[in-house]
């Protein structure tokens, strides 16, 4: 078996109207496909964390934030793929969302109903934790 390691930045994303941005995975994505997700991804070799995650976003919704402080460093491992990640606090600033073929929707939540909320503890987690 072939092992793999990587690093990986997500985003909290948080609107002008208080609300956070939820993403739903499509069936083509290769970790989990077809749960609940927040944007970002995986790192490119020589990558700062901030350049990561605004890449990752851009690529993902076609937007651009401003990267905030870290909130949450976090761990997963599944089949042979070590990956560990930061979260970061995110502002939305400008662009129309148009989602990659990893995911299929999304929604700008509450963030009471996200924690208070049907959804995984995950992600109940990370929005405690947002600003």
């Amino acid at each position: 078996m072939n092992l793999e390691f990587g690093i990986a930045t997500k985003a909290i994303i948080k609107n002008k109207d208080g609300k956070y941005l939820v993403l739903f995975k499509s069936d083509k994505d290769d970790i989990n496909p077809k749960q609940i997700d927040i944007p970002g991804g995986r790192m490119n070799f020589g990558e700062k964390f901030e350049d990561s995650l605004r890449r990752e976003v851009r690529e993902e919704l076609g937007i651009e934030i401003m990267v905030g402080d870290y909130s949450r460093v976090w761990s997963l491992i599944k089949d042979n793929l070590h990956l560990v990640g930061i979260t970061f606090n995110a502002k939305y600033l400008v662009g129309d969302i148009k989602l990659s073929f990893e995911h299929d929707s999304y929604s700008w939540v509450n963030k009471e109903e996200i924690i208070n909320g049907n959804y995984p503890e995950w992600i109940k987690e990370e929005l405690r934790l947002a600003d």
